[in-house]
């Protein structure tokens, strides 16, 4: 929630480590292949938002000490571009993991993160 009073709510966010200097390849791969939208750079990170804006991700250039690899899990709405990417073999998928009608696809980013999709079969 934002401040009382006001109308802004405040979103979940998550921060990935990149490699120093890999801001161009973390673009490539978060805005292109999982077509996730950019918002705005904030003392040096990119902010990253999803298609429904209920996330905020966060990449942070320089691993901080005794980091380790994260997990990132998405929700691949109908109709998105994401969905069309997961249901089209662009990411592993595991037909055993398949139920509700959503399937659960997996890709890791340049630096290991582990990506989790769940698109809507």
């Amino acid at each position: 929630m934002g401040r009382p009073g006001s109308t802004a709510e405040a979103r979940p966010e998550l921060t990935l480590a990149i490699a120093p200097g890999g801001e161009d390849e973390a673009r490539a791969f978060y805005c292109g292949a999982l077509g996730l939208r950019e918002v705005g750079d904030d003392s040096g990170d990119i902010l990253l938002e999803t298609d429904s804006d209920r996330l905020r991700i966060r990449l942070h250039a320089g691993e901080p000490e005794g980091a380790r690899r994260q997990r990132l899990s998405l929700l691949a709405p109908e109709g998105s571009f994401l969905q069309q990417r997961a249901l089209s073999g662009a990411f592993q998928r595991n037909k055993r993991h398949d139920f509700l009608g959503y399937t659960r696809c997996f890709t890791n980013d340049p630096w290991g993160n582990l990506v989790e999709i769940f698109a809507v079969l």
